[in-house]
């Protein structure tokens, strides 16, 4: 009963990611670095697909320090995870609710302080001030409690009422795309799809 309920179509080797819409479920191909290398005249075109998405989430990811960090070169290595991501069409390298955002933060962060410490004390304050502003300007626009909503579907339901069922001390084996609702039994793995 609970097997043929966690995993009802038998063992699988689907992605995790596979239940998420299409433009989420995908991989990073180095592939796409490869063929830039070789004609750099597709970064453009490559950079153009979902400009929106990429320009918004650029401005995500600077405008809570009010682009302070633009003032000190430790901002450079902040850039290598936008720029190779905006490579690719794959959403989910470029959403502020997944990750890979912490790829830049401590970055943007480390190089906001340092900018605004070498500043004058009157102009601190003031970069303070529209840190602050900026901040909440963008926290409150991309609060993932306002625009990612999740829907528990029966599915969900099935699983939780599942889990209720398994002793807290039992070893569970379970397919990746089922790991999380189990992910704080120390007894839990997936199972292994290489090989």
């Amino acid at each position: 009963m609970i097997k043929s309920l966690l995993n009802p179509l038998g063992p699988t080797t689907t992605s995790p990611l596979s239940g998420l819409p299409e433009q989420y479920a995908s991989s990073f191909s180095f592939g796409i670095l490869i063929s830039v290398i070789k004609d750099p005249l597709l970064i453009p075109r490559l950079y153009s697909v979902y400009g929106t998405e990429k320009f918004l989430y650029f401005l995500e990811l600077y405008a809570p320090t009010a682009f302070t960090a633009f003032l000190d070169p430790l901002v450079l290595p902040s850039l290598a995870w936008p720029l190779a991501s905006f490579l690719t069409s794959d959403v989910i390298y470029y959403s502020p609710f997944f990750q890979y955002s912490s790829f830049s933060i401590p970055f943007i962060i480390m190089a906001s302080i340092i900018a605004v410490s070498k500043a004058p004390i009157e102009q601190q304050r003031r970069l303070m001030a529209l840190i602050l502003i900026s901040t909440l300007i963008v926290l409150l626009g991309v609060s993932p409690l306002i625009h990612f909503q999740y829907q528990l579907t029966r599915v969900d339901y099935e699983i939780w009422d599942a889990l209720k069922l398994i002793p807290s001390n039992a070893t569970v084996l379970v397919q990746n795309n089922l790991y999380p609702p189990f992910s704080n039994n120390i007894n839990a793995y997936t199972q292994c799809t290489h090989g």
